[in-house]
């Protein structure tokens, strides 16, 4: 890190004395581990710039011999492996969409918005301050590990088990709109793919799944969300939305109501504050 500095001074006319500390000839694993550390650890880059060069750049077998002297490092590996498995896993709906603010890519959602997505399902945090995740997850998603003990299944969910179910859910969301017609709402412009819209869609699902029965595999995650879906018409996503700073506590909250209501309501006719906008 620094070559450039290093390689500039080089070709100065007057002699520029400095010190430097260079690993010589040594592998790409430990290159990669060395950036990693000396960008976090004095003047941190961005946290979507470092998990795009750790997932670009090592393989899992690499991650896995590094985590441990990262970990002594103090650099925390939990975020990049989180989007790492939403940006590039063949089964993730939101393959290659996220914005890593590197030149050339074709991603365009927010990363910290996606990140803040995929780690309130694996946590089970919804909006409804009633709904504790240890109440969901014992009442909705503890069948599905086969350990015995609780603290085991609940790891076994934060572990790995989260992001199946997560896909499961996000699947059967653009299919469902897919099947009507409204196959563009998975594309860059859509209110759908609009961050706020994914977490508080996710939020009404998490706190709708309390009411029904407990789901144990991932069919049948399927099939429960296509069942939260039924009524739902993409033609609420094509529809202007006059309501403005939706990331507002008062958007949000408007935002859910309609949601909610378009949910419920096959006949729905975008009659809520998000479409009509306040009245001035």
């Amino acid at each position: 890190d620094g070559q450039h500095r290093t390689y500039g001074a080089a070709h100065l006319e007057e002699k520029v004395p400095f010190p430097v500390v260079a690993l010589i000839d040594t592998d790409w694993k430990e290159e990669v581990f060395q950036f990693v550390v000396i960008n976090q650890k004095s003047q941190p880059i961005k946290g979507e710039f470092l998990s795009s060069i750790i997932s670009s750049s090592l393989s899992d077998s690499d991650i896995s011999d590094l985590e441990s002297r990262l970990d002594q490092a103090d650099v925390n590996l939990v975020n990049p492996k989180i989007i790492d498995l939403v940006q590039t896993h063949s089964n993730s709906p939101f393959h290659k969409l996220i914005d890593f603010g590197i030149e050339g890519e074709t991603g365009f959602l927010s990363y910290s918005g996606m990140l803040t997505l995929a780690k309130r399902f694996k946590n089970l945090s919804t909006s409804d301050q009633h709904i504790k995740p240890s109440q969901l997850f014992r009442e909705i998603f503890s069948g599905i590990s086969k350990k015995s003990k609780f603290s085991d299944r609940r790891n076994d969910w934060k572990d790995h088990l989260w992001f199946d179910f997560f896909c499961e859910f996000w699947s059967a969301v653009r299919e469902h709109f897919d099947k009507q017609g409204y196959g563009n709402l998975w594309t860059e412009g859509s209110s759908l793919l609009m961050i706020v819209t994914l977490q508080e869609l996710q939020n009404i699902f998490l706190e709708w799944t309390v009411e029904n029965d407990p789901i144990k595999s991932k069919k049948e995650m399927f099939k429960q969300s296509e069942k939260f879906l039924k009524n739902f018409k993409g033609k609420f996503f094509e529809n202007e939305w006059k309501l403005k700073s939706l990331q507002s506590k008062p958007g949000r909250e408007a935002l859910r109501i309609a949601l909610r209501n378009a949910r419920r309501n096959s006949d729905y006719k975008g009659d809520d504050v998000l479409f009509k906008g306040l009245e001035t």
